[in-house]
């Protein structure tokens, strides 16, 4: 089966639904998961070492009990050792750990945004200090005319001089709550999130999904703090709140400095901030509107 994560080919020996089968036609090495055995030890030396897992630049091995083993290398090979192929909580680690790590080892950087489509053909990101907010702001956003381009994984890369995004998976992961908030929201069955009740949040299909690469125009960070307040963000600030919005810092090395720096440099970055007492999340997403109509 094939499909595509971040506009890079994923061939794989069973069913990964939330993932995106689009063709595209793309020259990058196909990300290959298969069914096998894992090795009980990395062959080079762990960089780092935790209780579930171990890794080094080009290897990751994670072991969750009763769920499945984890063997990704190389930034092309997924090797899972599972009985259910169809376990729900074996997919979840396979869309949140392993097609991210691939993507790491292959020195491509992932991030923790979600973002909408502006009228000019770029694409407005948005982070959220907390991991909240940062969906039901784009979801309400799509609802008021900017549509949705990606949620929760984005891939960003620097050609030709300018900075592009590509969206990770075709979903939008919104507190379960908010649903009645947003009828044209699609439920997208089957979602790995839906498996941990605690994480309260539904899986819902993003409306014309397009996997591709597109211009980034702006950068918004959103916050808590005691006063409503608007901030353009110096560079340093962007680096800082960049290399934290990053999936798996842990595996960032020196050589990926100059990346961070150039983002933040060359991409307007804001702050917004909603009082902490005040703070509705659509109320807030509703307040968000101007400030991405503004060129």
């Amino acid at each position: 089966m094939e499909y595509t994560f971040c506009g890079i080919r994923v061939i794989s020996e069973f069913e990964l639904p939330f993932l995106s089968n689009h063709n595209l036609t793309t020259d990058s090495t196909p990300i290959e998961v298969r069914l096998g055995a894992v090795p009980n030890n990395l062959t080079n030396e762990a960089a780092e070492q935790k209780p579930f897992s171990k890794f080094n630049e080009n290897e990751l091995l994670l072991k969750i009990p009763e769920v499945a083993n984890f063997y990704v290398k190389d930034g092309d090979s997924i090797v899972i050792d599972c009985s259910d192929v169809s376990d729900k909580k074996m997919l979840y680690y396979v869309y949140s750990k392993c097609l991210p790590i691939a993507l790491a080892q292959r020195g491509l950087y992932l991030f923790h945004f979600s973002g909408v489509k502006l009228h000019d053909g770029s694409v407005a990101l948005i982070s959220s200090e907390k991991r909240e907010g940062k969906s039901t702001a784009a979801a309400k956003l799509s609802e008021s005319g900017l549509p949705l381009f990606c949620d929760e994984m984005v891939l960003i890369e620097y050609i030709d001089d300018t900075f592009f995004a590509t969206p990770a998976t075709p979903v939008v992961n919104l507190k379960s709550d908010l649903y009645p908030y947003f009828p044209r929201l699609k439920y997208q069955e089957n979602h790995p999130l839906d498996v941990f009740p605690n994480y309260s949040k539904t899986a819902y299909a993003i409306e014309n999904y397009e996997e591709v690469k597109k211009p980034i125009a702006k950068i918004f960070f959103l916050q808590e703090g005691h006063e409503e307040a608007f901030e353009k963000l110096t560079v340093f600030n962007t680096f800082e709140k960049l290399q934290l919005s990053v999936y798996n810092r842990e595996l960032l090395l020196e050589n990926d400095v100059p990346f961070f720096l150039s983002l933040a440099g060359k991409v307007p970055a804001y702050s917004i901030t909603k009082p902490e007492k005040q703070y509705d999340l659509l109320v807030f997403s509703a307040f968000l509107l101007p400030y991405f109509r503004k060129k």
